[in-house]
């Protein structure tokens, strides 16, 4: 990915099938991502980190709920 971006960002496929996570203000497509809109994207998932990592020293917080039953 060239630089940081903003925005809503979307799972495409290129034409041999592999996923990129794309913003959608940088493809043309939300169905298909050419070869000349990947410079914007990151190529696969790995890229990412674990699905579970919270980035920081913070952990997510969540406030207690109570059962109105």
């Amino acid at each position: 990915m060239a630089m940081k971006q903003e925005g809503p960002l979307a799972w495409v496929k290129d034409e041999t099938g592999k996923r990129y996570l794309c913003p959608l203000a940088e493809i043309e497509s939300a169905n298909v991502v050419t070869e000349g809109e990947k410079y914007a994207c990151i190529d696969d998932q790995s890229r990412l980190g674990p699905a579970n990592r919270v980035t920081g020293d913070e952990k997510i917080r969540f406030a207690k709920s109570a059962s109105l039953n």
